[in-house]
């Protein structure tokens, strides 16, 4: 058990045994890499992969109709499944070799394994009641070209959902960790409702972080669901969505259409 202490600071229990870093590719975005080795790094605890080979890709690969297209060439040929299941093991030891050079290099523990099914579903699986799990969706290199050219840099912000739950306390102190122990750089998400709530909502925020009450910033929205996260997080081009599945309705369906629509790693407290 671990406590997110900066200085004097110290908000909450952060139950965490180690920090999941849950992938589908080889080539994780750098975002979650990042999201996942500060943590591990500011806890103090292992940095665990989990590599998963979708199984609707697998599947997807053993119709006798299915096809691909060379990008370079634009040759196209038929995809044989024990093709793919080699690329996946390739990709799932260059992972593996990724983890241990990046645990070596900050002294971290570090562990790995390989699962199949869906990104989701395995991570809530192999994650144990203590783990905070690191995860989200690779773009595309057509998709990550066309928005890097667009868009600006992503600024130094998380956005975290906050609650006056015990688990909101631990999603705000897992935000604050990313943070680097700066509640300046904290949006916090919370759910609307009337004002003399909203006042209590930001006195708490306010004394979990040691700050003055005006620190705080706080966007009331509505019931959190994931189109309206992934909006809030979008329009502040956030670096990580904190948050905890307490606090969502129907949460898996809610997560999966997060993690396609969020643009930035999401980070579940347990």
């Amino acid at each position: 058990m671990t406590r997110a202490n900066h200085g004097n600071r110290e908000i909450s229990r952060l139950p965490a045994g180690r920090v999941l870093l849950a992938l589908e590719s080889s080539e994780p975005a750098q975002e979650l890499l990042s999201a996942a080795t500060e943590l591990a790094r500011g806890l103090h605890v292992e940095l665990a992969g989990l590599f998963v080979e979708n199984v609707a890709l697998l599947r997807m690969a053993a119709l006798p109709f299915t096809r691909e297209i060379g990008l370079v060439s634009g040759v196209v040929r038929p995809i044989e499944a024990q093709d793919l299941e080699r690329t996946l093991q390739r990709q799932a030891e260059q992972v593996r070799h990724g983890l241990a050079r990046i645990a070596a290099e900050l002294a971290l523990p570090w562990s790995f394994q390989v699962a199949r099914g869906s990104l989701l579903d395995q991570a809530l699986e192999v994650a144990a009641d203590t783990d905070l799990i690191v995860l989200g969706r690779r773009r595309s290199a057509a998709t990550r070209a066309g928005s890097e050219a667009s868009q600006p840099a992503p600024a130094p912000v998380v956005s975290a959902f906050f609650d006056a739950s015990e688990a909101g306390l631990r999603v705000l102190a897992a935000a604050l960790e990313l943070a680097r122990g700066r509640p300046e750089q904290l949006s916090l998400l919370v759910p609307a409702s009337s004002p003399a709530s909203l006042e209590s909502l930001k006195e708490r925020a306010a004394a979990a972080l040691h700050v003055p009450s005006g620190l705080p910033r706080l966007q009331p929205i509505g019931a959190p669901e994931a189109g309206e996260l992934a909006q809030q997080t979008r329009r502040r081009r956030s670096r990580a969505l904190v948050l905890s599945m307490q606090s969502l309705h129907d949460a898996r369906t809610q997560m999966r259409v997060l993690l396609e629509v969020a643009g930035c790693p999401v980070v579940l407290v347990r």
